[in-house]
């Protein structure tokens, strides 16, 4: 189920307003997530040096039901956020009513209306957000619009919806602010190392942190970071997602023994991770080693048949070992996930041209060519159809 998430409106301007605003839009994405198994993306922009602007007018039924259809998605969500006392710099609460409907229904709406008075006040005059409360809410909402779509309530998972979330309101504000509200990676840092401070255990904030590391080249401080966080949290549902960062860095940093180590030790822990079992056929493909490459990546494909990198990984190896038939039925289903790939045209054409099958060769590749007219795909192609 895909989920559409529109800017609320409201009407108060301010960091506390903007604070709780996207705090429940994080919440309330990841619960969908985690006890829905939905696929959320919110409309809000990036921020500006300015900040995220915030909506005064509210999102029409037809703009959003419009907008979702464009989309694709199954389900759209408006809210409307009124904060209390209006005009005054302190709030006391937030009535929050949020109105869901479906893509493809015209008219059809659902509502959910809550109220939220878990503000801190704090000794400078600000406030931050009572993280418990904002569950409280996110779970009630959560529920009311599994009751819209009729979604059966013995099959809400809610107790996921605190999974990645600190209890800290000092730490939760500054994730919050370095996700959403501030644009340069400086100020991100530095908001997420002052979330890790106030609460060590906050694996979000370890991993957030350490992916503006990993953008901004410096792999051996992002390894070093992941492994504080691994200090301190043993048995975290994000430990695998740590683990797997880390050795992607060792891996950057050029300790491939390293990184296949920790590949390995995600991959016993969690059999069914099959990006450990993807990245390690990786690094033997890498290492020249096809045999071993060729066994990761079926066990990558094993662990999830729609993962797919591994189709694709497993597919071209079976071409670069003259394996043509099983290459073609891994890029078949490699296109069905991902459509459009000029790489898996060209891998297919080749095939079909080393097997004799010339008409189905010469479509596949001029498709490549087609997505990809000046690039690397689009060149071995042109290559092959001057062949045939």
């Amino acid at each position: 189920m895909f989920v559409l998430i529109m800017p609320f409106s409201g009407n108060a301007l301010g960091k506390t307003a903007a604070l709780f605003e996207h705090s429940l839009v994080v919440c309330l994405s990841a619960a969908l997530q985690k006890a829905m198994g939905a696929r959320c993306t919110d409309l809000y922009p990036e921020p500006g040096e300015d900040g995220v602007p915030m909506l005064a007018r509210q999102v029409t039924a037809v703009e959003a039901r419009e907008c979702a259809e464009r989309a694709g998605a199954d389900l759209y969500l408006r809210g409307d956020l009124r904060y209390r006392p209006e005009g005054r710099p302190r709030l006391e609460g937030v009535s929050v009513r949020v109105r869901m409907g479906r893509g493809d229904r015209d008219g059809v709406e659902g509502e959910s209306n809550r109220r939220f008075g878990g503000f801190v006040n704090r000794e400078n005059g600000g406030q931050l957000v009572e993280v418990v409360a904002l569950l409280t809410l996110v779970k009630e909402m959560t529920t009311d619009i599994a009751d819209f779509l009729a979604y059966p309530r013995d099959s809400l998972d809610l107790s996921k919806v605190e999974e990645g979330v600190s209890l800290n309101p000092e730490a939760w504000a500054d994730l919050v602010a370095a996700l959403r509200l501030v644009p340069d990676s400086g100020s991100k840092e530095r908001l997420y190392l002052r979330a890790i401070k106030e609460d060590p255990g906050f694996a979000v904030a370890y991993l957030n942190l350490a992916r503006v590391l990993v953008m901004q080249g410096r792999h051996g401080e992002a390894s070093a970071l992941l492994s504080d966080g691994l200090c301190h949290l043993r048995g975290d549902p994000a430990e695998g997602d740590l683990i797997n960062l880390m050795a992607f860095c060792l891996l950057r940093e050029g300790d491939a023994k390293g990184a296949m180590e920790m590949w390995g030790r995600l991959a016993a822990e969690e059999p069914d991770r099959a990006e450990a079992w993807y990245n390690m056929g990786n690094v033997y493909h890498g290492m020249n080693m096809p045999e071993k490459a060729l066994r990761h990546y079926r066990r990558a494909v094993e662990a999830d048949g729609l993962f797919p990198l591994a189709r694709f990984a497993l597919g071209r190896l079976y071409a670069e070992m003259g394996r043509y038939d099983r290459s073609l039925k891994e890029m078949l289903v490699y296109i069905r996930l991902v459509p459009g790939d000029p790489w898996a045209y060209y891998i297919m054409g080749h095939c079909l041209m080393e097997k004799g099958e010339r008409e189905a060769a010469r479509f596949a590749l001029r498709k490549a060519l087609q997505l990809d007219p000046v690039g690397e795909a689009g060149k071995r192609a042109r290559e092959d159809l001057s062949r045939l």
